[in-house]
């Protein structure tokens, strides 16, 4: 569902995405696999959220972004927790806060965590954790 509220939104469709979104985020509810549920939920969160985004609705935004934080943490979703704390930090900015210590610290912090536990993580996360950072 994520993926055809994604092509809708670029499509200018908002309600038919959120519709779409919506219906998604219903069908998960009933989920027995909470981890599963937990991330297929971030990602439709972060559709929510960009179709918001896409709106002019920036503060809808963050909010959907911020419920995909909750979501993706407790799935253990490493790149959709950057993406959602990505779009917290740049969509607060365009909004004139700032909120660089709150989602992106966080998910840098945690991603520090594992690096020191020897998780292995993909090497593009790696490299895209590298570029915003600045670190080598």
């Amino acid at each position: 569902r994520w993926k055809t509220g994604r092509v809708q939104t670029q499509q200018g469709r908002y309600p038919a995405s959120l519709r779409t979104i919506t219906r998604g985020l219903r069908l998960i509810e009933s989920e027995s696999d909470h981890g599963r549920a937990a991330a297929e939920r971030a990602r439709l969160l972060l559709g929510y959220s960009a179709t918001r985004y896409s709106q002019g609705r920036l503060r809808a935004a963050i909010d959907h972004s911020e419920a995909a934080i909750v979501s993706a943490r407790a799935a253990h979703d490493e790149a959709v927790l950057a993406q959602a704390c990505g779009d917290v930090v740049s969509v607060s900015r365009l909004l004139g806060e700032e909120r660089q210590h709150d989602a992106l610290q966080g998910a840098l912090e945690h991603l520090g965590h594992l690096l020191a536990h020897r998780v292995r993580l993909p090497l593009i996360l790696l490299y895209s954790v590298m570029l915003s950072t600045g670190t080598k």
